[in-house]
């Protein structure tokens, strides 16, 4: 890539996005047995084991079998190396199709499936802080795909933006909120069935709605263990995720010239 291309970019986003080639130069003073690759891979491995908050430069090395210091040859800090991660583990699929598949709608949904398992795949990448607009290689391809998908809608670009920011949006909190849900803190909440302790608190007289709700056994269902993400996500993701495209194909078919 043309040095000025990198101009104003981050450290960290000018190792991801410089030539392929210039990321296995020699290096000088480097370990036999290590590179920046294998460290990227070692922390995200940290990361899936024991999520963000146990990821540090130690444990890394200690994964590895290397000094902490001797990866500050490779990355200068965690916050470059959390960049690199992040990238590295939001790699579109190589089952992705190279060509939308039949239709908007169709191609929408396979995008946001594979954004789901991907936060699913990596729990972790839900608590990654949003610094600033997507620059990432893999980010870019992610947005590269999902407005490729619209390309015969005759929706704006703006609009195509909108939607797979939506999108996106509403894949990364339910991924986080199913997660969340499968390892609940009693001290925070409740150790009994959520009906029951629901019916305990609530009266018909100050919540008519709710009590409406827990008559009609909306909370019955509920599993008898952690609930698990899969299991939340098989019904709950799609509700909402076919709420969202039953509304962007009523704005393409207002955006649809007539005849």
């Amino acid at each position: 890539m043309d040095t000025d291309a990198t101009a104003g970019l981050s450290q960290a986003l000018t190792m991801l996005w410089k030539d392929a080639a210039a990321d296995e130069a020699p290096r000088r003073h480097t370990r036999p047995g290590l590179s920046l690759a294998a460290i990227v891979s070692a922390a995200i491995e940290v990361a899936d084991a024991d999520g963000l908050a146990g990821l540090s430069m130690a444990a890394v090395a200690h994964r590895l079998g290397f000094t902490t210091m001797s990866l500050y040859r490779y990355v200068s800090s965690k916050d470059v190396l959390l960049v690199l991660m992040h990238n590295e583990a939001t790699a579109v699929p190589d089952t992705a199709p190279e060509s939308p598949p039949q239709g908007w709608r169709a191609g929408l949904e396979a995008w946001t499936r594979d954004q789901l398992a991907m936060y699913l795949r990596h729990p972790w990448l839900a608590d990654m802080k949003i610094t600033g607009p997507p620059l990432t290689p893999t980010s870019l391809a992610w947005m590269e795909r999902g407005l490729a998908t619209m390309r015969e809608t005759g929706l704006s670009e703006i609009e195509k933006l909108s939607v797979i920011a939506t999108l996106t949006g509403y894949v990364r909190h339910e991924a986080a909120f199913a997660r969340d849900l499968s390892r609940p803190d009693p001290q925070q909440g409740s150790s009994g069935p959520y009906a029951q302790t629901v019916a305990r608190l609530v009266d018909p007289a100050t919540h008519p709605a709710l009590s409406a709700a827990l008559a009609a056994g909306v909370f019955e269902d509920e599993p008898t263990g952690p609930l698990q993400p899969d299991d939340y996500l098989a019904e709950a993701f799609t509700f909402g995720f076919e709420l969202i495209l039953n509304g962007v194909a009523a704005l393409v078919e207002k955006r649809t010239p007539p005849g």
